[in-house]
């Protein structure tokens, strides 16, 4: 609890060092205000009944100003205390929103395929990130409270020293004890729930955009989404009413015995001071016992929430504290001939068999093609050739000498290139899905070329705002139809400068037409480059390429060589 309360206001400091210090002098200010207005209360009211008994109009009209000057004084030092603290929690959250952002783009991909991994960005952003913030400005009112109780105190013994009065700190203590009990609780049970509101989450996303719309209406599982959400929602809603349940009653009893006890004091209260005559030190006693009450409650109130928000900041450091294991070194790039696997192991942590890789080269100049059946190992073997995954046994060789997890990672980034099956489709527009790869080439006529390349310039000059036009339906209105993205995303691939080009059925969901200039255009690109394409069937098209093949069966190489070396019988399966 402490160490994320520290780290918390540490952060906080960090990021707006004079705001916050400002804001702890202001505080301190604004934290007499309510001793303040009682004060002024009291005047005004003490000179409300000198005149009324001594018709003495001079003290009335002091009273008067005294009243205005220091509730005017109140105004503005909450004004000002309010704008530095919304202008600090601007810039804080902006902060924590960078941090937050930067943290994510660490995660390598074998994060993002673990589930705990998941959880802990939920619980990370959602859960702790806010807290940061709560726990500042929790803070900040603490000690304000702690000032005006003060204050109060001071006022409430100079009016009558009657030391049973706090007595009045003794419920406030008590609903503390409650809180952090109910605090508990929900902490446990908030973690608890963070998997089932991921799952709704994730159904609630489904059923909101256009991701699944089509399968949704034409196989009419809308329903069955319907029904699983409903059945996590129930769950958790049946959870939280239990916990008020058994919370609930016992804040009401705590509440009923203070209001009686409070009731008690103020009544003999008022029997004492009634006697002297000055209703307005009469009230301001009753106003100073409900203040110091109040404040009392609300003080503790937010030491019972410090100790909730740190419960969640934890959540938010772990997330940001997490180590992220990157196995690149510092070895810069220099010309790459050749890649080579030896004695490669990757093991699957659900699936019978291990993908084994032994005694593969892949060179400069020629293309490689990767045969085979569905989950045979082709895109896990590519993921390792893009080092995205790297928790491998054996190694990566560039130009046989080199270990490829000795090279700097970025430095790798920067000279490969890769068409994934899975392309993304960005709701950007038409220039950032091409040049997302390259983002220092923005310039129209690179971009045009290309796009004349891939026959799709007439299209494109089509558009309204050409290069520029806004792709998807969700800032935009404009949609492409499957092989037309599948044709941007290879501009997007082909566009960046890099020695090695990895394509992952890049003619998918192209017609035979376009296949033949596609392959036509990879010939000429690719004559000094390293090229790896995955593909399920060969086609004459790939044949003319003369490439060397690779074909996996069950994580083994079931043949490599040249393609005229090939059984044909082998062959068979894969020819179209």
């Amino acid at each position: 609890m402490v160490k994320s309360i520290t780290k918390s206001l540490i952060l906080t400091y960090k990021y707006s060092k004079k705001l916050f210090i400002l804001n702890i002098l202001i505080t301190v200010v604004s934290g007499t205000s309510g001793y303040l207005l009682i004060l002024a209360n009291r005047i005004l009211l003490n000179s409300i009944q000198h005149y009324l008994q001594d018709k003495i109009i001079r003290l009335l009209f002091l009273g008067l100003i005294d009243y205005a000057l220091i509730n005017f004084f109140i105004v503005t030092i909450k004004f000002i205390k309010q704008y530095f603290l919304s202008k600090q929690r601007v810039i804080i959250q902006a902060k924590l929103d960078f941090q937050t952002m930067e943290k994510n783009g660490v995660f390598q991909l074998e994060d993002y395929e673990n589930n705990e991994i998941y959880s802990l960005i939920q619980s990370g952003n959602q859960l702790g990130k806010q807290k940061i913030l709560e726990i500042y400005i929790g803070f900040i009112k603490i000690l304000e409270m702690l000032i005006s109780i003060f204050m109060c105190s001071f006022m409430m013994l100079s009016l009558s020293p009657d030391w049973w009065i706090f007595i009045v700190f003794l419920f406030p203590v008590i609903k503390l004890l409650i809180d952090i009990y109910v605090g508990k609780i929900n902490y446990k049970k908030e973690k608890s729930q963070i998997e089932p509101f991921r799952r709704i989450s994730y159904i609630n996303y489904l059923t909101s955009n256009d991701i699944a719309k089509k399968e949704m209406i034409t196989y009419r599982f809308f329903s069955y989404w319907f029904e699983k959400f409903k059945a996590i929602r129930v769950k958790i809603t049946e959870q939280d009413i239990k916990i008020l349940k058994k919370t609930s009653a016992l804040i009401f009893i705590v509440n009923i015995i203070e209001t009686t006890v409070y009731i008690l004091i103020i009544g003999i209260v008022v029997l004492k001071r009634i006697a002297l005559n000055l209703i307005g030190d009469v009230f301001a006693y009753i106003d100073t016992i409900m203040m110091i009450q109040n404040n009392t409650t609300e003080l503790l109130s937010f030491f019972s929430d410090l100790y909730k928000d740190s419960l969640y900041a934890f959540n938010y450091f772990e997330f940001i504290n997490k180590n992220i294991s990157n196995s690149g070194g510092t070895l810069k790039l220099g010309e790459i001939d050749s890649i080579d696997f030896k004695n490669l192991i990757y093991n699957y942590p659900n699936k019978y068999f291990d993908l084994k890789i032994d005694d593969l080269k892949i060179e400069k100049g020629k293309p490689t093609i990767i045969l085979g059946k569905n989950g045979s190992g082709k895109t896990t073997l590519i993921k390792m050739l893009s080092n995205l995954y790297n928790n491998y046994n054996g190694d990566i060789l560039i130009n046989e000498v080199t270990s490829l997890r000795k090279i700097d990672c970025n430095d790798y980034y920067d000279n490969i290139s890769v068409l994934f099956q899975d392309f993304n489709k960005y709701e950007a527009t038409l220039r950032e899905n091409i040049a997302m790869s390259n983002t220092h080439v923005f310039e129209d006529e690179r971009i045009m070329r290309y796009i004349d390349k891939v026959k799709m310039k007439k299209i494109v000059e089509g558009l309204d705002d050409k290069l520029d036009t806004m792709m998807g339906n969700w800032f935009g209105n404009t949609v492409f139809s499957g092989g037309q993205w599948q044709r941007i995303a290879i501009i997007r691939c082909l566009l960046k400068e890099a020695q090695i080009y990895i394509l992952d059925e890049p003619t998918s969901a192209l017609d035979k037409t376009f296949e033949k200039d596609f392959f036509g255009l990879l010939k000429e690109l690719m004559k000094d480059k390293i090229c790896v394409i995955v593909i399920h069937k060969l086609t004459s098209e790939i044949i003319k390429l003369n490439p060397y093949i690779v074909i996996l069966e069950n994580g083994e190489i079931k043949y490599k060589g040249s393609i005229q070396a090939i059984d044909q019988k082998l062959l068979f399966d894969y020819i179209e």
